[in-house]
């Protein structure tokens, strides 16, 4: 609109141009009053000129109060691909403490695993729209590693579903969200701990600001298709409902908060299970519910990267913070209602130096599983990782962690313990730079009464064990 605006008062300065020359030649033909005929052909002039600027700064106004250009087509991804063997000579394995949420990343993952995202954005692909619609679909894929032939690969559609914005003029900057998502994730990277994950089907209302801060609030709905402890005879396959409700980018001192709660519910019935003499038993699911609430604090700018604390609780279905169903009382030992979470975490990814990015995670969880005896369970970690950053391109990372756990239903505890250096190869940048190759080596060692139940594969009789090998880390 504006380059049209400007090609018009061109032309029409050219037409008044002729126009007032003509009069001239005949102001000066009839030789009366010609004095006062210039004045009045120049006024107008003025007057024209005046008004062709006016409309061209409407114009200029007009194009930057539109909402900002997106791409019409957009791709994202992750994709992380190795290869390994494990101190044995055989394939690689990976450290995990028994009855802990999660192991550190560095050198101890032994899968291929991407994430491929398609975006397409049906509005706002240039200035004739402020509202915007998108759809998105995100195939992910897994398999074995080291293995081009593996009957164990999968493939899965965690993401599909449309998001519309700015379509009530009042509220310019909530949007509706309809189908499968990853909705609103938070974890820690080192050790891609999801402490927080209501990602799943539903719907919902997100980024409605009220002042304080923004509001979001989603219906999840999960299932599962195991039989047949989750299928009922008067109610159908089981659902959980949960509604999640979030208070985010709250001010605070130095930084922002989040506040979420989530209460959910489940109902129940009766299902049949065969005993080992194949024998019919009737059970039942009892009706369940529960409530899980959580507090986010980040300090931004903190020595050139953040830092990040989280506190929660859950109770009930909502132990999990999570949309999905996995509590199985094949036994019937177990009550629902009685399982809960307690759980602290903090983080930081910081450059202190030049040269120097740094990592860092720490947990402490306490789960009741809602058994009627030894019910209690405890996993406590805390890991870091340091990169020297030698060029622009080289770089050497160090990662160290340890995972404490109790089981009291296993009656053990212990501790395992893992290192890992790794020389890389990566874009500009710091402990987020990606993508990324790598060698590495990973040692790792862990307790008496841990035998048998890690890498139990290679090191089923042994208290350490030793991997290598070779890795790609990328996301855009």
């Amino acid at each position: 609109m504006y380059q049209e605006i400007k090609k018009f008062s061109k032309k029409l300065r050219v037409i008044i141009f002729i126009q007032s020359f003509l009069c001239l030649l005949y102001s000066f033909a009839i030789a009366q009053n010609s004095e006062d005929e210039i004045m009045r052909l120049q006024r107008q002039i003025q007057k024209l000129e005046k008004r062709m600027s006016h409309m061209e700064e409407e114009s200029k106004k007009d194009v930057h109060n539109k909402t900002p250009q997106k791409s019409r087509f957009e791709y994202h991804g992750y994709m992380r691909i190795g290869a390994g063997i494990n101190g044995e000579g055989g394939d690689q394995e990976v450290y995990q403490a028994p009855g802990a949420g999660a192991k550190y990343r560095l050198g101890n993952e032994n899968d291929h695993y991407g994430e491929f995202e398609l975006v397409n954005n049906w509005l706002n692909t240039d200035t004739n729209h402020d509202a915007s619609f998108k759809t998105c679909l995100m195939v992910a894929y897994g398999s074995n590693q080291n293995a081009n032939y593996d009957d164990e690969r999968w493939f899965k559609l965690p993401q599909a579903y449309v998001q519309a914005g700015n379509v009530i003029p009042a509220m310019p900057e909530m949007k509706f969200w309809v189908g499968n998502r990853f909705y609103r994730r938070h974890d820690i990277h080192m050790n891609d701990f999801y402490f927080l994950s209501m990602s799943g089907h539903g719907g919902g209302i997100e980024d409605i600001n009220i002042g304080l801060g923004k509001v979001a609030i989603a219906y999840m709905i999960g299932s599962n298709d195991s039989e047949p402890y989750y299928k009922f005879k008067n109610t159908g396959r089981v659902a959980k409902n949960t509604v999640d409700i979030r208070l985010y980018d709250i001010d605070l001192p130095f930084g922002t908060g989040v506040f979420q709660i989530s209460p959910s519910w489940v109902k129940g019935g009766f299902y049949e299970i065969n005993d080992e003499n194949e024998n019919t038993i009737h059970k039942k699911f009892n009706d369940t519910s529960g409530f899980g609430v959580s507090f986010f604090y980040t300090i931004n700018n903190f020595l050139g990267g953040f830092d990040k604390f989280t506190l929660q609780f859950g109770s009930g279905s909502s132990y999990d913070f999570s949309p999905n169903i996995y509590f199985n009382n094949t036994e019937g030992d177990i009550d629902v209602d009685d399982k809960s979470t307690f759980r602290i975490t903090n983080q930081f990814a910081i450059c202190p130096m030049k040269k120097l990015s740094m990592m860092s995670a720490f947990v402490f969880e306490k789960r009741d599983t809602g058994a009627k005896k030894d019910a209690g369970e405890t996993w406590i970690s805390f890991g870091i990782r340091k990169i020297l950053h030698f060029t622009d391109y080289i770089s050497l990372a160090f990662e160290s962690g340890i995972d404490w756990t109790d089981i009291e239903k296993d009656d053990i505890s212990g501790s395992l313990i893992k290192f890992t250096i790794a020389p890389q190869i990566q874009v500009p940048g710091n402990s987020w730079a990606r993508p990324v190759i790598r060698s590495f080596v990973t040692y790792a060692i862990w307790s008496d009464e841990f035998e048998g139940k890690v890498a139990p594969d290679a090191y089923a009789n042994e208290t350490s064990g030793l991997s290598f090998g070779l890795q790609l880390e990328s996301w855009w």
